[in-house]
């Protein structure tokens, strides 16, 4: 099968290794600076006009340029019947997915969305406590996750990445929407939203530098997540309050603690899982890229598909409209 990656930064890199250790090896590229490849030996053809690249009918596509293009690439990609990767955030704005979805069913797509941070050891350990009760009903659940976004690629100028550009569709929100998606995925969708944002620092980024969020559910459950491009060493931790205990996710420490309260002893028991020896960073990426070329041959439904990608992009453009309205905005 013929690979096509539109955009060649780091993320695509990582994916085209993962690629390779898949035996996948017909791959080829559009960028529109036909820069060379940082950590990758292999001489991928590489296109700076898409129709050339479009030429050597590539059956399967990675979209991993900036998010504003997300869904134009998607679009011509899809009418010339590639199966798709997008890259986290679907996109930008609500603009033009019915149209691509209307091409995916008409062509019989797959279509996978990069939201690695689903095949986490300890994600798929909180679902299935979660799902079990082991912590009664959910009643709160707390995220923070703040980066230092000079420090994210020291070989680049972080004013000039995506992240860093309103116009390319960065900011907190979009660039960090793995743990809004992961919210989703342990709750289901929210009735509301209410968030602010700030630029009280000296980063030199057209964004917000910081935001906070509050997502309301009809249940009355509440999840606040914070977001930031300022804290170095970078920090990313969730705790979910239940009204049986507690959960908590160390990212950076790769631990994970279980709380469970005994209401007559007036105690709790303890549970600490450690994933430091048995889990490395790039497993979720391999285990995404796996999927998707799987369910391309085996012509199988994706783990994270296109319609959990637009619930998502939901999420994010009401968490906008809420910042910028100053007032909830409910999430329809």
């Amino acid at each position: 099968m013929k690979y096509l990656f539109c955009g060649l930064g780091s993320i695509a890199e990582r994916h085209i290794t993962n690629l390779l250790s898949l035996k996948e090896t017909d791959i080829i590229a559009f960028r529109r600076n036909n820069l060379p490849l940082r950590t990758i030996d292999k001489k991928i053809k590489t296109y700076t006009n898409l129709n050339e690249a479009l030429n050597e009918k590539p059956e399967a596509a990675f979209i991993t340029s900036p998010t504003v293009f997300h869904i134009p690439l998607a679009i011509k990609l899809a009418n010339i019947g590639c199966h798709l990767f997008i890259e986290k955030p679907l996109s930008n704005e609500l603009v033009n997915l019915d149209q691509l979805v209307k091409i995916i069913k008409k062509k019989n797509l797959n279509v996978q969305i990069g939201f690695m941070m689903r095949y986490h050891p300890a994600i798929k350990q909180i679902k299935e406590w979660l799902k079990k009760g082991i912590i009664g009903e959910s009643v709160f659940a707390r995220v923070c996750w703040g980066e230092y976004l000079p420090s994210w690629h020291p070989w680049e100028d972080y004013r000039k990445s995506y992240a860093a550009n309103k116009d390319l569709g960065g900011g907190p929100i979009f660039t960090l929407c793995h743990d809004i998606d992961l919210m989703e995925n342990f709750f289901g969708e929210p009735k509301s939203v209410y968030a602010m944002s700030n630029k009280k620092s000296s980063l030199e980024i057209s964004t917000e530098h910081s935001v906070e969020i509050l997502y309301e559910y009809k249940n009355d459950l509440i999840v606040e997540i914070h977001l930031d491009f300022l804290q170095l060493p970078p920090k990313r931790t969730w705790e979910i309050i239940g009204n049986k205990g507690r959960i908590e996710f160390d990212y950076y420490k790769n631990l994970l603690e279980l709380y469970i309260i005994d209401p007559n002893k007036l105690s709790f028991k303890k549970t600490t899982l450690n994933f430091s020896t048995k889990f490395k960073r790039n497993d979720m990426f391999f285990e995404e890229i796996k999927n998707f070329v799987d369910c391309i041959k085996k012509k199988k439904i994706p783990d994270v598909t296109l319609e959990d990608g637009i619930r998502n992009l939901k999420l994010l453009v009401a968490t906008h409209k809420s910042i910028n309205l100053k007032k909830v905005v409910n999430i329809a």
